[in-house]
């Protein structure tokens, strides 16, 4: 093989990673504007945002087919209307190869929420307490035992140590509808906080969640891990909704809801 050949395929094979792509990149390919459907899934979801006070999506496709690049299309088309929007990676918050549980999956949602916030308006939020930090203290008023980790350790065990995200799952079991109202009390202050600091009380609060159709298990227990995503997203729906913000969850092509 040539030198000049070897080169053009190592340049070729980085230029194919798989990673998403920002709207103006120049290798983005608008499959919507060439008349193949008439059916854009991003007009579409942001036309849920621009006609409700609220709202719940799912976005779902195979993967590599391009949502994560489809989502920064919809984030960049709802700034440009003046919303407040946040693209979060719920990858890193979830653990992919165990059984999701809905208060496990609340509590990555507002702690993800509340990670974007603060890397967006770092100096404002300074003296406030995190999510983090205040899930602790909530975890201590229910008196939820066998939980107990600080604060700025959270995060990474609920994603990367399944035997504290089995033990949370099993002592949260009784505590589901305080914790459903405590993330709604978490987001709607942190809302009313963006507002104020923006000073546009009408601007519309939206968060884009990626990744959480990755959830996947493994060889042994990739049903059960199925099946707690069903449980998810249909047994547990409006639990997944959050007044006066809207919402989009990417999930996996197998769920009928």
């Amino acid at each position: 093989m040539k030198p000049e050949d070897d080169q053009f395929l190592k340049e070729f094979f980085n230029a194919v990673a798989d990673r998403p792509l920002e709207p103006d990149d120049e290798r983005y390919v608008s499959l919507y504007d060439e008349a193949l459907t008439d059916a854009d899934p991003v007009q579409q979801l942001a036309r849920a945002v621009e006609w409700s006070t609220e709202s719940v999506r799912l976005f779902s496709g195979y993967r590599g087919a391009g949502k994560s690049t489809e989502l920064r299309r919809l984030k960049r088309q709802l700034e440009e209307s003046g919303h407040l929007v946040f693209l979060q990676d719920m990858e890193d918050y979830l653990n992919l190869s165990t059984e999701v549980d809905v208060s496990d999956f609340l509590m990555a949602v507002a702690g993800s929420f509340d990670d974007a916030i603060r890397d967006k308006y770092k100096s404002e939020l300074e003296a406030s307490k995190s999510y983090w930090e205040g899930l602790e203290e909530f975890l201590s008023r229910l008196k939820v035992e066998g939980v107990s980790v600080a604060a700025a350790g959270f995060k990474a065990s609920l994603k990367s140590d399944p035997t504290f995200k089995s033990s949370l799952q099993e002592r949260m079991a009784g505590h589901l509808g305080a914790l459903v109202a405590n993330v709604r009390q978490f987001c709607a202050d942190r809302i009313a906080a963006l507002r104020t600091h923006v000073n546009t009380p009408d601007k519309k609060v939206v968060l884009l969640l990626d990744s959480v159709e990755h959830i996947r298990g493994t060889f042994a227990n990739a049903k059960a891990v199925q099946s707690s995503v069903e449980m998810l997203f249909a047994g547990h729906a409006e639990k997944l909704r959050i007044p006066d913000m809207h919402l989009v969850y990417t999930v996996p092509p197998y769920l009928k809801v």
